[in-house]
């Protein structure tokens, strides 16, 4: 297998013994640096870590497989997530602000689907703002973090019931006076954050 890193072929990872241990030294070489791994592909198809990881049948030298990975600095990669977690959380109060509507107009076919979508989209807002701050030269009341992602997951598992008994009225309450006043608290801190790139050069 050949191993290419950030379009510069690297004859000794090509010699390691399976997946596992290239991805380690990949990721090794570029925590090192102040870097993390952006992108992963097998001749030519971009595939996960896990996946990668997983390609048993492509260890040993001899298999005839290219892959290549780019890396890519910590606070780039932050400040593009940053920029479309702004972004993105305009559209998920919308979002939010719109399913709530749909409850309350008896429209519960068309609102139930976006439920999960909604709860993906707040995974992954939350997950950006936890690694972002960390990062980032401003002081953290832990206290306030865990309450504020708490009362999240409490309203996402209480809609989840809410469902379950079929309660659509309470639902639409719960997504339009909980849910949506946490996501524009969260909204705003990631807003906050995303000022601050300029500490990120």
């Amino acid at each position: 297998m050949k191993v290419w890193v950030d379009n510069q072929e690297r004859k000794e990872l090509s010699l390691l013994a399976s997946p596992e241990e290239i991805l380690a030294a990949v990721n090794e070489e570029a925590a090192r640096s102040g870097r993390v791994l952006a992108d992963i592909r097998i001749d030519g198809m971009t595939v996960d870590a896990e996946v990668f990881g997983s390609l048993k049948l492509m260890a040993g030298k001899e298999s005839g497989h290219t892959v290549a990975f780019m890396l890519t600095p910590i606070r780039t990669l932050l400040r593009e997530s940053l920029d479309t977690a702004v972004e993105y959380s305009q559209k998920l109060m919308a979002g939010t602000e719109e399913a709530a509507s749909k409850f309350e107009c008896g429209e519960v076919e068309k609102a139930l689907p976006t439920l999960p979508c909604l709860f993906d989209g707040l995974g992954w807002l939350i997950g950006v703002y936890d690694r972002s701050r960390t990062f980032m030269p401003v002081p953290v009341r832990l206290d306030e973090e865990a309450a504020m992602t708490g009362k999240i997951l409490e309203t996402l598992r209480l809609l989840v019931r809410l469902a379950d008994e079929g309660n659509f009225a309470a639902m639409a309450q719960t997504l339009r006076w909980e849910l949506l006043p946490s996501i524009k608290t969260l909204a705003q801190r990631v807003k906050d954050l995303s000022g601050l790139r300029a500490g990120l050069q």
